[in-house]
């Protein structure tokens, strides 16, 4: 029976063409729409609890799968009050983490949560394409919606008047060096928008391959930053595979095509092209 059904959407595609938007706005055609979008959004994982979203999967495989049996560092970059770095933790309890929040209340709610922690190293500052003060816009109401990139925060948390301020940045070559930090397992961006610019801070580390796996956010701030898909493969596709974070895998993309650039998120993962073994294990469909 499939079989047959290409010859009659041939003839009613071109008919619905003329039919549906002549009648634009009608309550039961409207209400289709949104239903539809509504399930487009949901197959394509537009969810954003780490628990569930592919986020806590994504930490276990690295896991499970790294040379010495757990991912040794990850970067928590955008650590909120801590909810992600407890689930690294979890997935890895021998391995460490270095948490990044530049603001001071939130800071200090992520030091109640893992400030005793030997295995968590917790840093008070943003990472940025620059080392200086980095003007930042934030929601005293909502913790996680802080960004560095204007727009955000009117455009897409609908907050016209956010708080500003200034907090120290450094760049990720300037920090790992300082550190002594030579390699670093997953680097998780959570930065509402200014993920490319973080990266933009990490020349050396990606030209040497340091850094094997890295999970960032995408959505519609990725609208104020303009930066999309298309920026990430350019910039990145020749060291890296990118794909999108599904629930139990990551769907790698063979090709760009702007269809692509949805603003559905919540994360793309780039995984470095000289570890197959690592693209393979974290491949959609591939590991239960």
């Amino acid at each position: 029976m499939p079989f047959l059904l290409p010859r009659p959407w041939r003839w009613a595609y071109p008919r619905l063409q003329r039919w549906l938007p002549a009648r634009h706005g009608q309550p039961l055609l409207a209400g289709l729409d949104r239903l539809a979008s509504l399930f487009h959004a949901l197959y394509h994982n537009d969810n954003y609890d780490p628990a569930s979203n592919g986020e806590a999967w994504l930490l276990r495989r690295l896991a499970a799968c790294h040379p010495t049996g757990r991912p040794s560092r990850v970067f928590d970059v955008g650590a909120n009050r801590g909810d992600y770095t407890r689930l690294a933790l979890q997935a890895s309890p021998d391995g460490e983490v270095w948490a990044f929040e530049p603001v001071p209340a939130v800071f200090a709610q992520l030091q109640a949560a893992h400030g005793g922690d030997p295995r968590v190293h917790l840093l008070p500052l943003a990472l940025a394409a620059h080392d200086g003060p980095l003007t930042l816009y934030a929601d005293p109401r909502r913790s996680g919606h802080t960004t560095a990139v204007a727009g955000v925060q009117p455009g897409v948390h609908g907050l016209e008047e956010p708080e500003c301020f200034e907090r120290p940045a450094q760049r990720l070559d300037s920090f790992c060096a300082a550190a002594g930090i030579t390699a670093i397992d997953l680097l998780k961006l959570d930065v509402e928008g200014y993920e490319q610019q973080v990266l933009a801070g990490a020349p050396q580390l990606l030209a040497a391959g340091a850094i094997a796996c890295i999970q960032l956010e995408y959505g519609r701030a990725n609208l104020f930053s303009r930066t999309f898909i298309h920026d990430y493969l350019r910039l990145h596709g020749a060291a890296y595979r990118l794909g999108k974070l599904y629930p139990r895998g990551v769907l790698w993309f063979e090709r760009y095509s702007s269809e692509l650039d949805d603003l559905i998120g919540p994360n793309l993962v780039l995984a470095l092209r000289s570890r197959p073994d690592l693209i393979a294990a974290l491949s959609l469909g591939q590991q239960p």
